[in-house]
């Protein structure tokens, strides 16, 4: 897993592997390289800072920063610098709703309408059986419609509903795989109404406190406030990093809301890999 300020990296280049026959090499043995070929990518690249975390048999293999995590290159990248996760907030947006389908509380494929009764979408009794599957599998049929949210701070999540019926659908209902950051909010909202919790409050509790997520907030307002949190940047002039503000996009919560550190990530794949056991997530 690799967390940078901006930019992709290329490949990861073949580490060494032991030869069959032989003797196993061992963790330092297998990593020789890594520091410096991650560097010499960072640089090449002008990524100003990156963080990367390997997890192998369960186990965190490799954790570190490199690089800055300000624009003006002055604070280092460390292992508990806080990333904004983007869309990797759509994963613990499905676990929340994973959690209380095991519970009961929830189901998979019925009628979302079941726990949001006012939802509707334009097309009618076509949509009427959208679930949280199609919901998290991006197959409503509704394109993506950011413009309803993005930059949208007077608006709550239950103007998200009343508002959707006004939004053309593009496919038929599980027909199209269609990209949607609304359809992951509205799964949320069902956490919502299910719970009586914020969705954030339920990602906290159920989620981010049992995986020890001690440096994660749901907020770039608090993402701000942290001490140690990764600057966005553009480039510009003789492509000089150029610092971007950070934006709050209160609506988005559970389609893209987490920042969390690279060590925090590598517990979210140990979590992964232990298929859904967090011991050992260490």
């Amino acid at each position: 897993m690799l967390w940078a300020a901006g930019g992709l990296l290329a490949p990861l280049p073949r580490l060494s592997r032991a030869q069959p026959g032989g003797p196993a090499a061992t963790a330092a043995e297998s990593l020789a390289g890594l520091d410096e070929w991650l560097e010499a990518q960072r640089v090449g690249w002008r990524v100003p800072g990156l963080a990367v975390a390997l997890v192998k048999d369960g186990q965190v293999a490799y954790l570190r920063g490199f690089g800055h995590r300000d624009a003006a290159q002055t604070l280092p990248v460390d292992t508990d610098t806080l990333f904004r996760g983007g869309s990797t907030t759509k994963a613990f947006g499905a676990a929340s709703v994973a959690l209380l389908v095991d519970e009961g509380r929830l189901a998979w494929d019925a009628p979302v309408t079941t726990y949001i009764p006012e939802f509707r979408l334009a097309g009618g009794e076509a949509y009427a059986s959208i679930s949280l599957r199609d919901m998290l599998s991006h197959r409503t049929g509704l394109p993506r419609h950011d413009l309803l949210w993005y930059n949208n701070r007077a608006l709550t999540r239950h103007g998200l509903v009343e508002r959707l019926p006004y939004l053309e659908t593009s496919a038929p209902l599980r027909a199209r795989y269609q990209y949607n950051n609304l359809m992951v909010v509205m799964a949320g909202h069902a956490v919502e109404r299910v719970t009586g919790m914020s969705w954030e409050a339920f990602a906290r509790a159920r989620l981010l406190a049992p995986l020890r997520f001690t440096r994660a907030n749901l907020s770039a307002i608090d993402l701000g406030q942290d001490g140690n949190h990764a600057v966005g940047f553009t480039t510009g002039a003789a492509r000089r990093p150029v610092p971007v503000p950070l934006r709050h996009d209160a609506l988005l919560g559970p389609a893209g809301a987490l920042n969390a550190s690279i060590a925090e990530y590598a517990r979210w794949v140990q979590l992964q890999l232990g298929q859904g056991s967090s011991k050992g997530a260490g």
